[in-house]
C-alpha cells in the first residue's frame, strides 16, 4: 500500500510539472508566432506603402523614410531590416504580371515568384504564408500589389527554439524526477510509520486476546463437564470461535502487509489444487441446495506459494456460497493462459453496486445489505485474498450488474 501511495505520489507530481512545462512551451510558441507575425506585417506594410521599393541597409533611404522624425519609428524600422528578405509583385487588373521587383536576395527564381503571384492572385485570401514565405496583397490604381517576406529564418529559428525548450525541459523533468523520487520516500514517511504501528498494535493485540480466549474456552469446557452442556455456553463457545478466526486472520493479515516477510514459491499443479479444493464443495452445495459447477483446465502449473494460493481460493468460493442466497447458482472456472492463469468466481442472488467495487477489499468492510448483516464474517476475507493476489503480482477485477449477480475474474 505504502509503495502504491508513493508511486501515485510521484505520478502526479511528475504530471503537474509536465503540464506546466507544455503550457509554458505553448505560451512561449504563441507568444513568438504573434511576434514574428507582427513583425512581417510591418513590413509587408512599408513595402506596400513603398510601392514595392526596397529600403536599402545602406547607402541612401526614400524620401519617405529621411522625412520620418518619429525615434520609436526608426528603431521599428531598424528591427525589421529583414526588408531586404522582400520583394514584391504588381499585376495588372486581368491578373497579369507587371512587375517583379527583387532585391536579388530571394531564393526564387522570376519564373517562381510569378507562380506564386498567380496563386495568390487567383485565391480570396488577402494574406497568409505560401512555401515559407508571407504575404499580403492590396488593391492598386493599377490593379495589385503582392508583397512577399522570406520567413525561412524566423522559422529556423522557431524550430530551434522548440529543440532547446525541450531538450531543456527533458533534462528538468529528469532531475525532478530524481528529486520526486528521494522526497516521496519523505513525504510517505508518516503515513508508513503510521501503518507499521496499526500493523504492530493488531499484531501484539491479537496475541494478548488470545490467552484470554483460551481461558475462557477452557473454563467453558469445564462447566460443561461439571453441569452438562446448555444454550448458554453453546453460545459462548461460537462467540470465542468466531474471535478466534478473526484474531487468526488479523494476524495473517497483518504478518502478509510485512514486506521484510517472504513468501515461498515453488512450481505447482494448480489445476489438482484447485480440483481437490472445489470437490470439496459439492456437499456444502448439496446441503444449502444450490446449484454449483466449475471448470478447471488440465495441466496448468504455477509457481507461487501453494498454502497461500489455496487460501485465496476457499475464501472467494466461500464467499460466492454466502452471498448466493437460497437456491442460488455458484460457477468457478480455472483457465490455462498465455503468461499465467485466470480465475473467475461468479454467484447469483447477490450484487456490488458500481460504488463499492474497489472497496470490497479494504478491511473490515461489509456492504449494508439485509444479506450482508445475516451472514457471519468480519470483511477480512477478501482483503486477505487481495493481499495474497498482490503478492503473486496479480490483478482481480469485480464484475456485477447490481441485481443479479457478481463474478469476481483473478489473473494471476
Amino acid at each position: 500500500m505504502i509503495k502504491k501511495m508513493r508511486c501515485k505520489f510521484i505520478c502526479i507530481a511528475m504530471a503537474c510539472v509536465g503540464a506546466i512545462f507544455l503550457l509554458n512551451l505553448l505560451v512561449i510558441n504563441i507568444s513568438m508566432n504573434i511576434s514574428n507575425q507582427r513583425e512581417a506585417a510591418a513590413i509587408l506594410e512599408r513595402v506596400i506603402r513603398e510601392d514595392g521599393r526596397m529600403i536599402p541597409e545602406h547607402g541612401d533611404q526614400p524620401e519617405s523614410l529621411k522625412e520620418n522624425k518619429d525615434p520609436q519609428g526608426r528603431k521599428r524600422i531598424a528591427r525589421i531590416s529583414g526588408i531586404k528578405r522582400t520583394f514584391a509583385v504588381k499585376m495588372d487588373q486581368n491578373g497579369e504580371i507587371l512587375t517583379i521587383i527583387d532585391n536579388g536576395s530571394s531564393s526564387l527564381t522570376e519564373d517562381e515568384i510569378s507562380e506564386l503571384a498567380k496563386q495568390i492572385g487567383s485565391g480570396p485570401k488577402t494574406e497568409g504564408m505560401i512555401r515559407n514565405h508571407r504575404y499580403q496583397t492590396e488593391k492598386t490604381p493599377y490593379g495589385t500589389i503582392i508583397a512577399f517576406l522570406d520567413c525561412s529564418r524566423e522559422q529556423s529559428n522557431m524550430n530551434r527554439l522548440m529543440v532547446i525548450c525541450l531538450t531543456a525541459g527533458a533534462v528538468g523533468i529528469i532531475l525532478l524526477f530524481v528529486l520526486v523520487l528521494r522526497f516521496s520516500a519523505w513525504a510517505v514517511k508518516p503515513v508508513e510509520e503510521g501503518f507499521r504501528r496499526q500493523k504492530q498494535f493488531i499484531a501484539d493485540a491479537g496475541h494478548e486476546l488470545k490467552t484470554p480466549l483460551a481461558v475462557i474456552s477452557s473454563n467453558t469446557s469445564v462447566l460443561e463437564g461439571i453441569y452438562g452442556k446448555s444454550q448458554w455456553t453453546g453460545y459462548i463457545g461460537e462467540e470465542v470461535e468466531r474471535m478466534g478466526r478473526l484474531i487468526n486472520d488479523m494476524l495473517r493479515l497483518a504478518m502478509m502487509e510485512r514486506p521484510e516477510v517472504k513468501m515461498e514459491k515453488q512450481s505447482f499443479d494448480f489445476s489438482k489444487m484447485a480440483t481437490r479444493i472445489l470437490l470439496s464443495y459439492e456437499s456444502m452445495a448439496y446441503e444449502q441446495m444450490k446449484e454449483f459447477g466449475y471448470l478447471v483446465d488440465p495441466d496448468i502449473t504455477y509457481h507461487g506459494n501453494q498454502d497461500a494460493l489455496s487460501q485465496m481460493l476457499h475464501i472467494f468460493v466461500d464467499n460466492a456460497f454466502k452471498y448466493s442466497g437460497a437456491g442460488g447458482k455458484v460457477e468457478i472456472t480455472v483457465k490455462k493462459e498465455r503468461r499465467g492463469l485466470s480465475i473467475e468466481v461468479y454467484n447469483t442472488g447477490s450484487s456490488i453496486a458500481n460504488n463499492a467495487k474497489d472497496q470490497v477489499f479494504e478491511r473490515f468492510y461489509r456492504e449494508e445489505t439485509s444479506h450482508s448483516r445475516e451472514t457471519d464474517g468480519y470483511g477480512l476475507g477478501l482483503s486477505i485474498a487481495k493481499e495474497i493476489i498482490d503478492r503473486h503480482h496479480g490483478k482481480v477485477e469485480v464484475k456485477s450488474d447490481e441485481t443479479t449477480y457478481a463474478s469476481f475474474i483473478i489473473h494471476l
